[in-house]
């Protein structure tokens, strides 16, 4: 009787393999599916980051071209499917009370929402000449930007930005309303 229970203490080499090789099936599938987790997890970050730049960068031009009025505009009104647009903003009043029009302090500078060729959305400060003495982007992955003003009655302005990250889609759109 003794020998017996000496024979049956440790495991057989097929039990110890068939442990091992349950235990490396566990811990194969726990790795892969932290790995797609992981995966999922930076894929919606990513996205949520640049709807979030979209979302910022959309605020920032609604307001600014809610400070505009339909004259210091370009195109010019009425136009739709424009990709980028030009305007003044009031810089205040001069000292003969007449209203001045300009761009960062500069009189008859202009602002332009543009997206450039690495799909950034970009404010522009444009000299009277044309040319660019300031750029700042505000977004980045815009796929496409869109402006349309369909009638000078209503001066509602409508911005549509979709921005692209990965296999994801974002569209804004909103309407801003001119000043008179």
């Amino acid at each position: 009787m003794r020998w017996y229970y000496m024979k049956k203490k440790g495991f057989s080499l097929v039990e110890a393999l068939v442990v091992v090789a349950l235990f490396s099936l566990l811990f194969g599938l726990t790795f892969e599916i932290l790995v797609t987790s992981n995966r999922s997890w930076r894929s919606t970050s990513e996205l949520q980051n640049i709807q979030n730049q979209a979302r910022s960068g959309m605020d920032f031009m609604l307001l600014e071209l809610g400070q505009t009025r339909i004259l210091n505009m370009a195109p010019t009104p009425p136009f739709a499917g424009s990709d980028n647009i030009s305007f003044q903003l009031n810089l205040g009043f001069d000292d003969s009370g007449n209203a001045r029009w300009g761009a960062d302090g500069n009189d008859d500078y202009k602002v332009r929402f543009s997206r450039d060729g690495a799909n950034n959305l970009l404010r522009q400060v444009l000299a009277v000449s044309g040319s660019v003495t300031a750029a700042r982007p505000l977004a980045a992955s815009v796929s496409s930007l869109n402006f349309a003003l369909p009638s000078l009655t209503t001066r509602t302005l409508t911005v549509t930005l979709t921005t692209t990250a990965g296999s994801g889609t974002f569209t804004l759109s909103s309407k801003a309303t001119l000043r008179n």
